[in-house]
């Protein structure tokens, strides 16, 4: 943190100096993909204060019909995304995916569509809101449904 209360961006970039592009790439998937984790489960990866996650269908990116917000109670800071990658650490999505020899943990999560974009993603209520992803692995499919707080309601595998 700077002398005024904003992170330093600086300190953060040094880590990248001596990484080859290979692992500037694996050190930016784990980075990420921790930050997101976190804030779906209710932690500000920058102050450790409490998260607010809202699941809406209103969004600013062109071409995505719904986004996932995280806002800290404390820090005020903001994180925005696909509701994929808020559910690389959610157990039936782990599960499915390592039954098919794919581990999420470690492979780049942007190489799977559904944690970048709305593309696997359908709004099957509005009111209240609910959204169901359709995650395909291997010729299989599975379908997580969640509310508007991201809590997982459903989940279906189509073998």
């Amino acid at each position: 943190m700077s002398a005024d209360g904003r992170r330093s961006t600086t300190r953060s970039r040094r880590g990248l100096a001596d990484r080859t592009p290979e692992e500037f790439l694996d050190a930016f998937h784990h980075h990420v993909r921790h930050h997101y984790c976190l804030a779906a489960d209710g932690v500000c990866p920058e102050c450790m204060g409490r998260m607010e996650t809202s699941v809406a269908a209103d969004t600013a990116v062109p071409g995505q019909e719904i986004a996932v917000r995280h806002v800290c109670g404390r820090c005020d800071n903001r994180l925005t995304s696909a509701v994929g990658v808020n559910l690389l650490d959610s157990a039936p999505v782990l599960t499915f995916f390592s039954e098919r020899g794919v581990d999420l943990t470690t492979e780049p999560f942007w190489t799977h569509p559904w944690t970048v974009s709305d593309v696997h993603t359908t709004v099957v209520s509005e009111e209240p809101l609910r959204a169901r992803l359709d995650l395909p692995c291997g010729g299989d499919v599975l379908s997580v449904t969640v509310d508007e707080t991201l809590d997982l309601l459903d989940v279906e595998r189509r073998d």
